[in-house]
């Protein structure tokens, strides 16, 4: 089956145990959203620079998007703004891995938060250590 064995090659590429296919970033943004199970009306915090299928994904699901600033050197979300935007209620954090670049993930863990890595844009870009940058995204 062409769909089974393009997801095998994927996740043998990134080093990943399973995956699925989606249609788009939007489905699967909106499925991660819903496995994440937040209920309509908590927060999202996503880079402002984030793609509008992003804030389409967090606002049909009822969701309320909170906009961070963007890091100057990668144009990805920056973790201390969107630190500041957690610690204002938010319940999830998206982090846009964007046009190659990989945000900064490890310092968004850091507030605690689950986050959700949509690296559409970025397959096969790596992190510092060497880990690709999908392997725990849409």
């Amino acid at each position: 089956d062409l769909v089974r064995d393009l997801v095998g090659r994927v996740c043998q590429a990134l080093g990943a145990g399973g995956g699925v296919t989606v249609s788009s970033p939007y489905a699967g943004l909106s499925l991660a959203l819903e496995a994440l199970g937040l209920a309509p009306g908590d927060g999202v915090v996503l880079s402002a620079l984030a793609p509008a299928v992003h804030l389409r994904a967090i606002r049909d699901r009822g969701l309320v998007p909170l906009l961070a600033d963007v890091d100057p050197e990668s144009g990805c979300i920056d973790p201390a703004s969107a630190g500041a935007r957690a610690a204002n209620g938010a319940k999830a954090i998206v982090a846009h891995h964007a046009l190659g670049f990989v945000a900064d993930v490890e310092a968004l863990r850091g507030t605690g938060l689950p986050v959700v890595e949509e690296a559409s844009q970025a397959f096969g870009a790596r992190f510092a250590g060497g880990a690709p940058a999908a392997d725990r995204a849409t």
